[in-house]
């Protein structure tokens, strides 16, 4: 998956330029957690990921995301290209 997101123009030598950039997506994994699950959350924020996260692990594994589980899942989330 592939974002790609139009920056500001560049002033160079009086030249207009315009530049892309691929947007970092961050994304998780459920099977990274240690879980039997094929489920993969995406999102451009790690906040939104997070909340997606949680949600997910509530309502499909019935469980509730501690501070301490928190922590964990952020050491899994990977930058995707």
């Amino acid at each position: 998956m592939q974002n790609i997101v139009t920056c500001t123009i560049i002033q160079r030598h009086n030249l207009s330029e315009e530049v892309l950039i691929m947007a970092k997506v961050k994304v998780v994994r459920c099977q990274d957690l240690g879980f039997d699950c094929d489920a993969i959350v995406r999102s451009e924020s790690e906040e939104e990921l997070m909340a997606q996260v949680t949600d997910h692990a509530k309502n499909v594994h019935e469980l509730t995301v501690t501070d301490d589980i928190a922590n964990q899942i952020r050491t899994k989330i990977r930058n995707e290209e």
